[in-house]
């Protein structure tokens, strides 16, 4: 495991590990090396994209790739009876989610990408989305790269609480967006993602509900900073950690990253000024 950030706002790290799938015609156990990297922000939502390659010398027969894998029956006190809440039992969705028994913590896994790519698996002990068609080989050279969202809440939320959370994050859009010379959502990063920063930056999302949205500004240009929604202010380079958002300026990044991780949240209803941000230096 590989640390290449970390502050009050996000951490990010990756993994790398090799497997040996099967054995090759030629009678060799062939290699696939797994990357994953994490982004890891202060309101608790994960970005992970994992690449499975091949840069062995021949193609690698598989079977199917499993990713977003939970051990339920190791963790000992998830629920995985959600019923009629949809999720787990529902292979159509794009998310399963498991309640503690405990009623400690909901987890809820978010799939992103065509749907009709993923299929969702159960078994007594497991829950995990599969790439679905199966691939029967990687070939030399070539790798399988899927992204999702990992999430974890406290007690209290509802099936369609999380449902909603779900859908947040498959449909995450910008409206508008002023001094910069692009704002999108990036599912790899698990953020809206603003590149050639100028100085000033808005950003609008679009309306829909919206949980803890999080924000890089590349490109930003100094240690100083302020970060408003609608006019008020949720931190600064004087508070960067407020109840509503944590700040950092991570001037060891190459692109110069402004990172927010906010807890806000936004109902459909919001006035376009409700989901309005704003970045000052």
């Amino acid at each position: 495991m590989t640390i290449t950030s970390a502050h009050r706002a996000r951490a990010v790290l990756t993994t790398s590990f090799d497997v040996q799938p099967g054995v090759s015609d030629a009678g060799v156990a062939p290699r696939l090396r797994v990357t994953s990297r994490y982004a890891i922000f202060a309101s608790g939502r994960v970005a992970v994209t994992s690449t499975v390659r091949n840069d062995d010398a021949q193609s690698v027969p598989v079977g199917y790739f499993e990713f977003a894998h939970v051990k339920v029956a190791a963790l000992g006190g998830w629920d995985s009876a959600d019923g009629a809440d949809g999720g787990i039992t529902d292979p159509t969705q794009p998310y399963f989610f498991l309640r503690r028994v405990d009623a400690r913590a909901n987890l809820l896994q978010i799939r992103l990408g065509s749907l009709t790519d993923h299929d969702e698996r159960n078994s007594a002990t497991d829950r995990y989305f599969a790439v679905n068609p199966k691939p029967s080989s990687v070939a030399q050279g070539t790798n399988v790269t899927r992204d999702w969202e990992l999430r974890v809440w406290p007690d209290g939320l509802s099936g369609p609480d999380l449902v909603a959370r779900a859908n947040d994050v498959r449909s995450a859009g910008v409206e508008s967006f002023t001094g910069a010379t692009n704002v999108a959502y990036d599912s790899t990063e698990g953020a809206y993602v603003a590149t050639g920063a100028t100085g000033l930056v808005t950003v609008r999302l679009t309306s829909g509900d919206r949980f803890d949205p999080s924000f890089v500004i590349r490109g930003w240009p100094g240690t100083k900073f302020r970060v408003l929604r609608n006019g008020a202010l949720l931190a600064s380079d004087g508070v960067p950690a407020t109840t509503r958002a944590t700040a950092a300026f991570d001037a060891a990044n190459a692109n110069k990253e402004l990172v927010v991780s906010t807890y806000e949240t936004l109902a459909a209803s919001s006035s376009a000024a409700e989901r309005t941000f704003t970045f000052e230096p």
